[in-house]
């Protein structure tokens, strides 16, 4: 069973490598072909190959336990690393959890996202078709989520938040995941 899904992994890696990833990018907001973090690939990418290429990360949290100090790599199933100095102008977020790797029992690349440093207004930016709007609402704030099914979401608000200064209209995130 293990070599059928070796086989599987690395079939998906060849097929990734010979078509464009995410080729719905906006304009304005292409980032990934020439993002130092695109050599990271979802649902194989570990912790290892993330602190490899983008060495150790400004901060690091524990998603089961956020409120505790991060317990080392070899001790989580999901971590959020933060990259501060990554991209000019952006946070770097890359998540990982045990549950996007097929099989996985260390925690595997679910996405890369970029978090705006400053307000970035998206209210007049038109979707091309390609695009699926999906509504959210979450405890602290409501947002527009545009997927079109490579892996690339952008997250719009819908509401103003509690913290920061986002106002309805403004870009939330980019993420860059797994189909």
């Amino acid at each position: 069973m293990s070599r059928i899904i070796l086989l599987m992994m690395m079939g998906t890696c060849v097929w990734v490598q010979g078509t464009a990833l995410y080729p719905n990018e906006l304009a304005g907001y292409r980032f990934y072909q020439t993002a130092k973090w695109r050599k990271l690939t979802p649902a194989l990418s570990t912790i290892a190959d993330v602190r490899g290429l983008l060495g150790n990360p400004d901060d690091a949290t524990d998603l089961a336990s956020a409120a505790d100090p991060y317990p080392g790599d070899e001790h989580v199933t999901s971590v959020v690393f933060t990259y501060t100095r990554v991209m000019r102008e952006w946070d770097v977020l890359i998540y990982l959890r045990n549950s996007c790797g097929v099989g996985a029992e260390t925690p595997r690349l679910c996405s890369v996202d970029l978090l705006p440093h400053k307000r970035t207004p998206f209210a007049l930016v038109k979707f091309p078709s390609d695009f699926v709007r999906k509504h959210v609402t979450a405890v602290d704030a409501a947002w527009d989520e545009y997927t079109d099914g490579s892996g690339l979401r952008y997250e719009v608000y819908s509401t103003e938040t509690p913290y920061g200064n986002q106002l309805p209209g403004d870009l939330n995130r980019i993420s860059y995941g797994q189909r």
